[in-house]
């Protein structure tokens, strides 16, 4: 079956974060600018309770509950939750959200949620195969420079993940199809070997997209992805076929991330 590569991956996740924007824009305009969900009361009810006399609305009419009536305020304090959440990356210490420029307007305060989001997303990406990796730590200002450094976070990000798939850290840019593997220390069978090769020499190496294995045996290299350096215990690998370059690159850069560890 094929494999989607990291640039199919990272495209569905961006293109996922623009949807949930553009959503998010949308009901910020409705909340803050048309707030259609006020109740409007259609006749006079003498038993509708009123606020007590002696506090500053006293003798207005009221719903009676806790929460007062104004359903909107429901919908605000939903998407204001999303706002609390901006972390410094490189710290993981509160930054400014939303709610601290309370003169931003309803579009900043959408693209600052939907930035994060995206910066949530691809930093997590990265982390699931190098769980060390942040951001380097940024200064920002104002509500501009907060979504600016999201968008920096996601640079850097995409940036990481091509590092570590031009080292043949995860499926490549030439990854098309591959085969289940069985452990990390298996004895290949003739099959297996055989069926690398097809795909080898139909697609090239997973990671630089040449047809010619280099080995002296003529045989590509069934390649585990992820390594299991990177990849969690248990987790399921697939084998892929790699050149000989590619796997000795591949092997001097788990080398030296398991130094680091």
């Amino acid at each position: 079956m094929a494999q989607a590569g990291f640039a199919s991956a990272l495209f569905d996740m961006r293109l996922g974060v623009e949807r949930i924007a553009m959503t998010l824009l949308e009901l910020r305009r409705d909340l803050l600018v048309s707030r259609p969900w006020r109740p409007i009361a259609s006749k006079y009810n003498p038993d509708q309770p009123r606020v007590p006399a002696g506090s500053p609305d006293g003798g207005q009419w009221t719903s009676g509950g806790d929460g007062g009536d104004d359903l909107s305020s429901d919908f605000e304090g939903a998407l204001d939750s999303l706002d609390d959440t901006s972390l410094d990356w490189a710290t993981g210490r509160p930054r400014g959200s939303a709610g601290a420029w309370p003169n931003a307007t309803p579009a900043q305060q959408a693209r600052l949620v939907a930035s994060e989001l995206q910066a949530q997303a691809a930093i997590r990406q990265v982390q699931e195969i190098d769980a060390r990796w942040k951001p380097p730590a940024s200064i920002s200002e104002g509500i501009e420079g907060a979504i600016a450094t999201n968008q920096a976070a996601v640079r850097q990000a995409e940036a990481r993940l091509r590092e570590l798939q031009a080292m043949g850290i995860g499926p490549g840019a030439f990854s098309a199809d591959s085969i289940p593997a069985r452990n990390s220390y298996q004895r290949f069978t003739p099959s297996e070997r055989d069926e690398i090769n097809r795909i080898g020499s139909r697609f090239g190496c997973h990671t630089c997209g040449t047809t010619e294995p280099g080995t002296a045996s003529g045989n590509f290299i069934p390649d585990h992805q992820l390594p299991s350096a990177f990849g969690r215990s248990g987790a399921t690998q697939r084998l892929y076929p790699h050149c000989l370059s590619c796997s000795l690159k591949q092997g001097g850069f788990v080398r030296r991330f398991r130094g680091r560890k």
